[in-house]
């Protein structure tokens, strides 16, 4: 038992812990109303992108007072926001700088992690919502990869194969499979899996099974009572993990409330247009965004949300010009006739005026629901609308260009289509 108590205690003191939260902020609206209320903030970062970690997903699990339903609120990571100034975060050390990052206007929430660390987003969800938040945690989503290494393995129930657009096939069976490192970290990255619904559902649910399993490993009797193995795995979640008001134990509890399936556990996406503006930001859907965040903090009936007003067309109706802009000759004929045998309708093909390293989507804002889709296609190419511009649909081939060109499903959100064997023994 004192091994045990002893190595739990352990894994607590590993996680990093800052300040988050400010409960006390003029941003909590109905604060009456929102007693008793728990709102669990839970990030998924992934510092391999990039020199700045940017929040992969985004999600707030919603408990009532009286412990009844859970709403999961989740934002799109481009989502256009205000940012006000927050106090600047270095990713490196975990802890805040002496300085202060300006406010910035017409900006996308992710950035508020990446400028400001855990107590910028907080204070952006609040700020958004409303809503009070109670408890805060942002995963490193290579560290649970790690963690697959330390434990020898993490069983994980999916409910279909991971087959994504971009990673290709992570897992090729469902039900009940043992995770190892580099197939866990597959899991918690595969954005665009087969049979997904057209939100970030199916993403977070995956991410959170595999915490909860970690965490649910590391606090199993063996693993308490094997301190070398412990001491491994608390490494792991030193450099994983940072929150505020969350232990070990809160924080597994928080993966299984966010893992929630079915109408128990409503999985919202905050409303948005549905079209990417000229900044290539998600526009927040105003009045039913406020109806929503009112619903939550008032205890009343979710009102009906649909997650975008604006048809997505379909690959056979739209038409985009292919512009080599790299050093391969005759790509932009290949990934043409690649685009073809996926249904796209194909414009002019030829070599752009000067060589790039980026691939790009060029576009005009009156085709900006169809740039959406070509980008679903070309998963490496960086949307670049172009506010003064008409009618422009292109895809410029640079030199990043990673040679993936992948079929997009028209299905409508909420609707996944099928994709091999689907487990029907999850939870």
């Amino acid at each position: 038992m004192t091994v045990g108590w002893s190595s739990k205690l352990g894994l607590d003191g590993r996680i990093q812990q800052v300040a988050a939260l400010d409960p006390e902020s003029a941003a909590v609206l109905d604060a009456e109303a929102q007693a008793g209320t728990h709102n669990v903030l839970l990030l998924g970062v992934d510092t391999t992108t990039g020199t700045d970690p940017g929040s992969d997903t985004i999600v707030l699990a919603h408990t009532p007072a009286d412990g009844g339903v859970v709403t999961r609120l989740s934002f799109p990571r481009n989502l256009e926001i205000n940012r006000p100034p927050c106090r600047g975060w270095d990713p490196a050390t975990g802890g805040y700088l002496d300085q202060t990052v300006p406010a910035e206007t017409r900006t996308t929430i992710d950035t508020a992690y990446r400028s400001g660390g855990p107590a910028c987003v907080v204070r952006v969800v609040q700020q958004l919502t409303g809503l009070s938040v109670s408890a805060f945690a942002a995963v490193e989503l290579g560290g649970l990869g790690d963690m697959a290494g330390t434990l020898g393995g993490l069983p994980v129930c999916l409910d279909r194969p991971v087959v994504d657009g971009v990673l290709g096939t992570v897992t090729s069976g469902a039900g009940e499979v043992t995770l190892d490192a580099a197939t866990a970290a597959g899991v918690v990255r595969a954005r665009h899996v087969q049979g997904d619904a057209g939100t970030d559902e199916g993403l977070v649910d995956r991410q959170q099974r595999v915490l909860a399993s970690a965490l649910d490993g590391a606090l199993s009797t063996p693993a308490l009572l094997n301190p070398f193995g412990s001491t491994a795995f608390g490494q792991v979640l030193g450099r994983s993990v940072v929150a505020d008001g969350m232990d070990v134990d809160q924080l597994l509890a928080a993966a299984s409330t966010v893992r929630g399936t079915g109408p128990q556990a409503p999985f919202v996406t905050v409303p948005t247009t549905g079209e990417i503006n000229t900044r290539g930001n998600a526009v927040l859907r105003d009045r039913d965004a406020s109806a929503l965040f009112t619903a939550l903090r008032t205890g009343a009936p979710l009102p009906e949300v649909t997650p975008s007003t604006v048809d997505v067309p379909a690959p056979s109706a739209i038409s985009v010009d292919v512009l080599n802009a790299s050093q391969r000759t005759g790509l932009a004929q290949d990934v043409a006739s690649r685009l073809r045998a996926v249904t796209f309708g194909i414009g002019s093909v030829a070599n752009a005026s000067r060589p790039a390293a980026d691939t790009v989507i060029r576009f005009s804002p009156d085709r900006s629901a169809e740039a959406q889709v070509v980008a679903s296609a070309v998963p490496s190419a960086r949307s670049v609308p172009d506010a003064t511009a008409s009618g422009v649909l292109q895809l410029v081939l640079g030199d990043s260009f990673d040679g993936t060109i992948r079929a997009v499903s028209t299905t409508p959100a909420g609707a996944p289509a099928a994709a091999g064997p689907v487990a029907d023994t999850c939870s």
